[in-house]
């Protein structure tokens, strides 16, 4: 029987490091557990679902947030937006052997606000 997980997240332009930092991450909800997915500090590799010779390296961290690090490579090569959402996913097929995947789903026909200190941010 083959098990899949997935984590589907729209990312902001903090994310993708169009913010005051230059970090390339996704942020995991706090109630979220992704430990069933990934390892704290483990590094896993990934496989572009869209290009299959794309190879992605992504370590999921806890310290202050919850964050899947390592994702600038893939957001650069995808042009990657706010507003897009970005898809991890996790498989164990019959034999037992784990696949990572990762997609993305553009979003080009959506207008996103992101909260900040004083109101809200069109991306």
């Amino acid at each position: 029987m083959k098990t899949t997980i997935q984590l589907i997240k729209r990312v902001n332009n903090t994310e993708i490091g169009a913010g005051n930092t230059n970090e390339f991450y996704i942020l995991v909800p706090t109630e979220l557990d992704v430990s069933d997915m990934m390892n704290l500090d483990e590094e896993c590799e990934f496989i572009c679902r869209k290009n299959p010779e794309q190879r992605y390296k992504f370590r999921y961290t806890y310290g202050r947030e919850k964050r899947i690090v390592g994702m600038g490579d893939f957001y650069r090569d995808n042009s990657i937006e706010a507003g897009d959402e970005v898809i991890l996913e996790y498989s164990i097929d019959d034999l037992s052997n784990k696949h990572y995947m990762v997609d993305y789903k553009k979003n080009d026909k959506s207008i996103v606000l992101q909260r900040f200190k004083d109101g809200f941010e069109v991306l």
